[in-house]
This record gives C-alpha cells, structure tokens and sequence, in this order.
C-alpha cells in the first residue's frame, strides 16, 4: 500500500511543484477567453437570438402533448440535466442527459456525436417520438402563428419565410408520423428548402441561447488562481483533502484521468472507449461508430446548405477520422467533469448513480476477451486516496 507524503505551505496549502502548476494552469476557466464563434451560426451573440432562443427552449407547445419542453431535460436547477438515469421526453430515451454547461464550447453533439453543431443538435429532439414527438413544419407554424415570436424572427432574419402557411397541411416532415411524412412527400422541392430554412433557423436561435450557459465558477477555480498568483489561502478554494485529489487527479502515474480529462472543460471533446458500449440485445448502443456515418448524412451539418459556414471552416467534419480499424465502435464522448457533483448518473447510459461507483469501475474495469477491447488499466488507488479524489471531484 502506497503512502504519499506530502508538503504544507504557510497557511495551510499543499506545495505544488511548477510542473504541476503548469497543468493547473492548463484547467483554469477563463470564462472570457472560452467565449467562441461558430462559423455555422451567425446568430451567436445576437441578443435578439438569444431571446427568441430562450423562449423556445422553455415553451411545452413545441410537443406533441404541450407538455415538453428542451427545459424539462435540462434542468437550470440540476446543472441543465434532469436527474434520470435516461432523458425521459413523452418515453423514455436510450441516453443520459448531458448538461448543457459550456455547451457552446464542443465540437461534436450527442454521446456518439452524431450533429456537429449545436443549432443541428437542437432540432433533433422536435423529431424524435420519444422526446417532442412533433415534425419540421409544425415547429415553424408554431413560430410563425405566435405574437411574439414571428416578429422577433422577422427582426432576427428578415422577411425570408414567403411560404403560404395557411395553405400548407398542419404537419409535414421527413420524420415523425405516416400522416407528416405523406404530407412532406408530397411538397415541391422549394416548399421543403423554405421549411428547412426556417427549421434550421430554429435551431440556431436555441443554440444562441444555449451558448450563454457557462460554467459557474467553482471552488477549483479560486484555489487555482490564488495559487497561481502567489496569494495567501482563504480558505475558500479546496479543502486540503481535494488538494490531494487534485495531486492525484493530474499525476498521469497515478490515475491517468488527465489524458482525457484536460483543458478548462475537465474535457478532450474526444471518444473513447472506456468498455461501456452494448453490442447485443436491447439496448445496443455503438456510440462513435454510428455517430460518424450519421454526421455526413446529416442534412444540417456544416457542409450542408442550411450552414452558415464556408466550407473551408468545417475542419472537424472534413477531417473527422473514419477510420474503420480504429477504437471508435462502443466509444462515447467525454463528458465534462466540472460540476460532476450535481450532473449523475453518469456515463451515456447512466449506469452509475454515484462517483464512488464510476472509481471503482476504474479500479476494476471490465475484462477484454478475444474481439472485445477497451482503452482502460486498473487504477490501484488506495481507500484514502479514493476520498481524496472523491472530495476534489464534487468541488467542481
């Protein structure tokens, strides 16, 4: 059994060697500097965006039963998720909700990352029938029909909606039910691409919205900028039990968590494959593998014509890897670890109700017989050090 001795400052802080400051340094959040643009959405940082956004990503009358809304997943009070092992909509889905926290910071949407934006990720859930259960055509109506939003759409995008809505069917869609995939069938090609434009400006106003949702500042975040800057402790940063789990959390010899977990997100925005994916039954769930082939078809991505992006600045999609021979069948992205206290269950099928359960899944992690392979090595952390990493994980 290990014994790690460790070194006290005046005032009561663990010593921090400069190597570690350094990696420190590399997690601090900066909420300024992680503000960014997304080529595919003009409307980021319009405040007229933003507010026709938020009104649709709290109003019920975009489902099928007036009864959901994107809020009722997204939770402010819960760190915008929901509290569930799975989102439960109208049904129940296959997925964890994720939080939306510093969601305008990812590069991929959906565990698999099937959207690569958060507009395209926004109109998912209007479509699904375990989510809102409704079509393309009847969120527009819905915009357009009401006394507040159609004018601050019109404001936002001009007069370019000059469909006849009152001759058009209440329902019309590619997906949803028989009657709205009839009726979409039966649309010219300029119908559905005036439709589509207006869907897809949806989509980008919640997405306005949603891109002002950054992390809260936590108790990490003042200890590391006292340290950083040399001041005294106050004693409102980290406990000295999370100062160790901190130590713990960054030394790659003793936990890895950092190789994945990196930057100010506690995120790589990558995939891995940690053993989770079920390949049979039920639930199956592939993850990455899957959510590469959805992306390219995807209507809405940054190459399509509903993107407000020049092709050359969709980077991730035109070199996203897809490789056949790589990890990518039962990986799933990384979750963000910064306020992972208030955000279980955990991982993508929210297995784990607790963080003491996702540890010890990383001490004893699955077997990888013959064909079954994942990314993972035993942690052999003592039960004290579990403690240390526990306290500095919920001070997040």
């Amino acid at each position: 059994m290990s014994c790690k001795v460790y070194s006290l400052e005046e005032g009561g802080r663990l010593s921090f060697t400069e190597k570690e400051k350094a990696v420190i340094q590399s997690l601090v959040l900066d909420v300024q500097g992680l503000v960014q643009k997304e080529p595919s959405n003009l409307q980021v940082g319009n405040p007229l965006a933003v507010k026709l956004g938020k009104y649709i990503f709290n109003d019920p009358k975009f489902s099928k039963n007036g009864k959901v809304s994107c809020a009722k997943c997204h939770q402010e009070n819960r760190s915008f998720t929901d509290g569930f092992s799975k989102a439960f909509g109208l049904h129940r889905t296959n997925r964890n909700t994720p939080s939306l926290y510093g969601v305008g910071l990812q590069d991929w949407f959906y565990w698999d990352g099937r959207r690569d934006s958060l507009w395209s990720q926004a109109l998912v859930p209007f479509e699904v029938a375990e989510e809102m259960g409704v079509d393309r055509l009847f969120v527009v109506k819905r915009v357009f029909d009401h006394p507040v939003y159609s004018p601050l759409y019109s404001s936002i995008f001009g007069e370019e909606m000059a469909l006849p809505l009152s001759e058009l069917p209440g329902n019309a869609g590619p997906f949803g039910s028989s009657l709205a995939f009839s009726n979409w069938e039966k649309l010219s090609t300029v119908h559905k691409k005036a439709i589509n434009r207006a869907f897809s400006n949806v989509g980008k106003v919640i997405a306005a919205y949603e891109r002002t949702l950054t992390y809260p500042y936590s108790a990490f975040d003042v200890f590391a900028d006292e340290l950083l800057k040399g001041k005294d402790a106050s004693g409102e940063g980290l406990s000295i039990s999370a100062q160790k789990g901190l130590k713990l959390f960054i030394d790659s010899n003793s936990t890895r968590c950092i190789q994945c977990h990196n930057g100010p997100r506690f995120s790589n925005g990558g995939f891995h494959n940690i053993g989770t994916g079920s390949f049979s039954g039920n639930d199956i769930d592939l993850g990455r593998s899957l959510g590469m082939a959805a992306v390219v078809l995807d209507e809405f991505n940054c190459l399509g014509e509903y993107s407000d992006a020049p092709k050359v600045k969709c980077r991730e999609l035109r070199f996203m890897q897809n490789d056949p021979h790589n990890m990518s069948r039962g990986a799933f992205k990384t979750p963000s670890l910064r306020n992972v206290s208030k955000t279980g269950p955990y991982y993508h099928d929210g297995r784990f109700k607790s963080l003491e359960e996702v540890i010890h899944y990383y001490q004893t992690p699955p077997a990888t017989p013959y064909g079954k392979t994942h990314e993972l090595t035993p942690l052999t952390l003592t039960p004290p050090e579990i403690g240390n990493l526990l306290d500095f994980l919920r001070e997040l």
